[in-house]
């Protein structure tokens, strides 16, 4: 059997993203807190930050699609962001399996860096491997970097 590759024709679609049914409750708390993170992204790197894009891909033959939190093309590379309440494990799987080759196929002659955006981080929570970071502008590491931003 030929090698299939993880995904084809990946892009991103220039589309708008469907609206989402309202949220109570710690889900609206979670919501609230990505949009500032988004909303204070935007406004310090305008255009170099994309909020919620969706990428479009196949999979062994079907349509489908990946919504990231965001974008951020910050010098050589684009930077993947997730954001939580708090650190946690369910983040790896998005960030790493999903996100990271997709944006590795979409930007080629890109480093690209996948970063948990959490308002708390408590480090004995998670056994999953990860560097944890105070800036974006730090250098760049391998694997899942984690930023707590309290904003």
């Amino acid at each position: 059997m030929p090698f299939e590759p993880f995904a084809t024709g990946v892009h991103l679609d220039p589309g708008v993203m469907p609206s989402t049914p309202r949220r109570r409750g710690q889900k609206k708390v979670g919501l609230d807190y990505e949009r500032r993170v988004q909303d204070v992204l935007g406004a310090i790197y305008g255009d170099k930050f994309l909020c919620s894009p969706v990428i479009r891909y196949r999979q062994n033959g079907a349509q489908r699609r990946a919504i990231p939190d965001g974008l951020l093309y910050l010098d050589d590379s684009v930077v993947i962001t997730e954001v939580k309440l708090s650190h946690t494990e369910d983040v790896w799987e998005q960030l790493i399996e999903r996100y990271l080759p997709l944006v590795e196929i979409l930007c080629p002659h890109h480093r690209v860096r996948a970063v948990e955006i959490c308002r708390s981080y408590d480090p004995a929570r998670s056994a999953i491997p990860h560097t944890l970071i105070t800036s974006l502008h730090h250098k760049p590491h391998n694997g899942l970097e984690v930023l707590r931003w309290r904003i």
